[in-house]
């Protein structure tokens, strides 16, 4: 299961319930299928991902893992049904398991948006978009890898960055990042 986690905005101690809730989207399953042959955006709410021809690697030949992530691949022809679970959606702790996994080409600019509705404007420097592996390690693959910076935007309230791969990603604000390291 490729996983994403969504930690929306800071000071943990202070924030009523649900402040990280995953806005306009219920539990349960979604179904749709892409062509990976035409320009897309795939919408959860106000989330989506904007996937561009051509980005999907051909799920049959391409290798996945992150030492693959900047390998060149031949794009996937055929449609691509992706199913999205979607659980706790209206809690601190929502998720979006993504079926199948799969990697995108690296010449091409595969952009996750996730929509934070709350603490943007005191806090826009401090969004970062981390990926979590199946193991729930995250890491900030910007440190390796610059074209993966998170980026926010202020007055849509989104935070987006390019993906590489479809695995688990967490939102966090540093503020929610010092918290940790505290208890």
């Amino acid at each position: 299961a490729v996983t994403l986690f969504l930690m929306v905005s800071g000071f943990l101690l202070f924030r009523p319930m649900a402040a990280k809730a995953l806005v306009g989207v219920a539990d349960g399953s979604y179904e749709f299928t892409v062509d990976p042959t035409v320009d897309q955006s795939v919408n959860l709410g106000p989330n989506y991902l904007a996937l561009p021809a051509n980005a999907v690697c051909d799920m049959a030949t391409s290798s996945y893992g992150s030492g693959h992530w900047n390998e060149s691949c031949v794009p996937q022809t055929a449609p691509v049904t992706i199913t999205a679970v979607v659980r706790n959606a209206t809690t601190d702790h929502p998720s979006i398991d993504f079926y199948p996994a799969m990697r995108f080409s690296p010449d091409k600019n595969v952009s996750l948006y996730i929509y934070v509705p709350t603490g943007m404007d005191d806090f826009q420097k401090n969004w970062n978009m981390k990926y979590c592996n199946d193991e729930s390690v995250c890491v900030d693959e910007s440190i390796a890898d610059a074209e993966l910076r998170s980026n926010a935007d202020v007055e849509n309230k989104v935070v987006f960055r390019r993906i590489k791969h479809f695995s688990g990603y967490v939102i966090v604000n540093l503020v929610d990042d010092a918290l940790d390291m505290l208890f």
